[in-house]
């Protein structure tokens, strides 16, 4: 079990807490952050009735990754009480992950191609994420197509590197909105794809298949969202598209 009582912080105002990351005192192995429960049940999940029923719904994300895209992230949680008057805090807990970013990655050796495809086959995932998510207009984790948000390394216990999804702050927003954060991958992919020596041609089809979808009007985007926004994400898109041709 997590025995999250020997954490220790600075346990000051919590609103100037910011992104600062915590370790538990004396246990390397975790990167600690802490959420305000209130906030995700405010913002995002008004109708959880309890703080554990808002950390199982942040769980639930999480795991959808996992399950229905082969995404990882090492995620824990625990539920603390909060200081002065403060309501209960969530704790999210990620093993930390000894690595690289993807593109800082050597793909310089002869079995190379297996390694690419790994990649390929991650980044094909992540894009189905954000477009399934921009269909269904359910919540999306908006920052994880950054380079910063992944590694490519071992945690504990592994004896095989692994893609990772490290950045495990719960930012989240409807999907509509947050399909041109997709677009954060493009830079990374293909720096990639220069020191890979091919391109992620099945990421490429999954773009196409998705403004086809758009420009024939078989998917529509939720009304909140104007349509200089998608046209400026379906701009992105194509430039993506047309690179290296």
């Amino acid at each position: 079990s997590l025995v999250v009582s020997s954490f220790d912080y600075d346990r000051g105002d919590f609103e100037n807490e910011g992104n600062k990351l915590f370790e538990f005192e004396g246990d390397p192995r975790y990167v600690v952050r802490i959420e305000d429960i209130e906030f995700l049940k405010t913002y995002f999940f008004k109708e959880a009735s309890s703080p554990q029923e808002t950390m199982k719904k942040t769980k639930e994300l999480f795991d959808e990754l996992k399950e229905k895209y082969g995404i990882i992230a090492p995620v824990n949680f625990a539920i603390v009480e909060g200081w002065e008057k403060k309501g209960p805090l969530l704790y999210i807990v990620t093993d930390k992950v000894e690595g690289q970013r993807p593109e800082e990655v050597d793909f310089n050796f002869p079995d190379k191609e297996e390694l690419i495809k790994k990649f390929e086959d991650f980044y094909v995932s992540l894009t189905r994420y954000f477009i399934d998510k921009f269909k269904s207009d359910d919540l999306v984790f908006w920052d994880i197509a950054k380079s910063s948000a992944i590694k490519y390394g071992k945690k504990e216990g592994d004896t095989l590197p692994n893609l990772y999804v490290i950045d495990t702050d719960p930012k989240l927003i409807s999907g509509s909105s947050g399909i041109g954060d997709l677009t954060d991958m493009f830079p990374t992919i293909q720096m990639i794809e220069a020191k890979g020596g091919r391109r992620f041609s099945l990421v490429r089809k999954e773009l196409s298949d998705f403004l086809s979808q758009l420009d024939s009007e078989e998917i529509k985007p939720a009304d909140k969202v104007s349509e200089n926004y998608m046209k400026s994400v379906a701009g992105c898109i194509k430039a993506f598209l047309e690179d290296g041709r």
